[in-house]
């Protein structure tokens, strides 16, 4: 008797998981959109089911003040803007430079020699620029890396981007 109450509690185990990896079959089969999903207006969103470059990059300074950047584009040129904020949330200071292309990276590195580099992308000719500023926005100069030596046409549209420095080599990593 014993036996059998356990054999019918494995068979209504097994009936409910079946029923579980059922519901999550069909659940994990249908697209979803991210929360916090942005698309530029007039833009469209060839990759609905990958994710989208950040419009927006935070620092926390040492000096409890927050630096934020963001770009836009205005249909003919991308402005990065760079404001930043103290504690209390009051604007300190603000700077917008022009950048190359029409769609950020979302990455801003803070090298070893104290400049800024940041990865836009999607000009006429090229898929990726990579730009250095100095500390204070400066602009420094600019390289870039065409859609057919890439094997991209669209920067960015599955996501950021990442660098870092080693020794005088700047290593960018990009989604296309």
């Amino acid at each position: 008797m014993k036996y059998e109450k356990n054999k019918s509690a494995v068979h209504a185990i097994k009936v409910l998981c079946s029923i579980a990896v059922f519901v999550c079959g069909l659940y994990l089969s249908f697209p979803a959109e991210a929360a916090g999903t942005y698309t530029e207006p007039g833009s469209y969103n060839s990759t609905q089911y990958c994710s989208n470059p950040v419009k927006c990059h935070t620092i926390s300074n040492a000096d409890g003040s927050v630096t934020i950047m963001y770009s836009v584009w205005d249909g003919t040129s991308q402005t990065l803007h760079i404001d930043r904020f103290s504690s209390t949330g009051s604007r300190i200071s603000g700077k917008s430079v022009a950048v190359p292309g029409e769609t950020w990276g979302g990455t801003v590195y803070r090298g070893p020699d104290g400049c800024n580099y940041i990865a836009t992308g999607n000009g006429p000719d090229a898929a990726f620029y990579i730009s250095k500023y100095s500390a204070d926005w400066n602009f420094m100069g600019t390289a870039s890396i065409g859609k057919e030596e890439s094997y991209t046409m669209e920067a960015f549209a599955g996501g950021n981007s990442d660098m870092t420095m080693v020794g005088d080599y700047l290593i960018v990593r990009v989604a296309r």
